[in-house]
């Protein structure tokens, strides 16, 4: 990203990984199965990103990045983006390690299996929502500065050097973590598709306000256009689904459990009143067969001859 506008940059990256996970381990390895909707999805993006520099910004030469930053809606947004990584990253770690303690206590404390199921899934819901968000923000943010900040590799020396240096060793050790983060405590699904949105968003931002690609944009529809597609792209070959509605899905499950519920219920009952009945039936046929004893027993006394004194 020295170079090339970083807008640029980030989507090509995002589509070469892409086409390379889909080439290796469908073709090459045959380990992963990619069905239809993968593949039109990957092509997708592949096609948009090579109609990204027709349309998008092009390269501009000369320029002056400590003016660049000094101006105050480059100012505003470097620190919009520093603060969001820094509280992200504190909130992404703070959210891990307590839970990790809880996670711990609640093994040693709890006795019961079911108390144990019911109290993990929801303390699990709780706090996979912060640690989505703060790794989400985390890991775009870091990457957005550290794009920025190795382009500045080259446009830079001295002391200002140094402190780039600094700044993208410091956005590299936080996305690193990130990233550790995120493999045990996100939906991979969910989060990859969301997390790199947000990246391309916010590096199309940081590129119009910083690095003044508004002023080489070649087609600002076009760019918007295929900076969607590239969502919509990224969107199908994810698991991501946001046009589901959870809150219907969950009522549908509630029904579907209290249909099981009162079916079970309903055969409890007739397996009771089956019971019932047969009672019933052989204790009438028991006292048939009493009352039909004492019938013969007594035309059986009236057969007999009678005794006179």
């Amino acid at each position: 990203s020295w170079f090339a506008p970083i807008s640029i940059v980030i989507p090509t990256v995002v589509a070469c990984q892409l086409l390379f996970n889909m080439v290796l381990f469908g073709s090459i390895l045959s380990t992963e199965r990619f069905p239809k909707d993968l593949r039109v999805g990957t092509f997708f993006v592949a096609l948009a990103v090579i109609l990204l520099p027709i349309v998008g910004p092009k390269s501009q030469e000369n320029q002056d990045i400590l003016l660049l930053l000094l101006r105050p809606k480059s100012m505003v947004w470097m620190a919009i983006l520093c603060i969001v990584m820094i509280v992200s990253f504190v909130a992404m770690v703070w959210t891990n390690s307590f839970k990790r303690k809880s996670e711990t206590a609640d093994q040693e404390n709890r006795s019961a299996l079911n108390f144990a199921s019911s109290d993990g899934e929801d303390r699990g819901k709780k706090f996979s929502t912060t640690a989505f968000m703060s790794n989400m923000l985390c890991q775009s943010t870091a990457g957005v500065l550290g794009a920025s900040t190795s382009k500045m590799f080259v446009m830079v020396d001295g002391v200002v050097l140094a402190i780039t240096i600094g700044v993208f060793v410091v956005t590299r050790v936080m996305h690193m973590v990130s990233i550790v983060y995120q493999a045990n405590t996100v939906s991979q699904s969910k989060f990859v598709p969301m997390s790199v949105a947000c990246t391309i968003i916010c590096n199309a931002i940081t590129g119009i306000l910083i690095w003044e690609d508004w002023l080489t944009v070649q087609s600002y529809v076009g760019y918007a256009v295929i900076i969607l597609q590239i969502i919509l792209g990224i969107y199908l070959v994810s698991e991501l689904d946001i046009f589901n509605d959870d809150e219907m899905e969950s009522n549908s499950i509630q029904l579907q459990n209290a249909i099981v519920h009162n079916k079970r219920a309903s055969l409890r009952s007739s397996i009771v009143f089956s019971k019932r009945e047969s009672i019933m039936i052989l204790q009438g046929l028991e006292s048939y067969l009493i009352e039909d004893a004492y019938e013969e027993s007594d035309a059986h006394e009236n057969l007999l001859p009678h005794t006179w004194t």
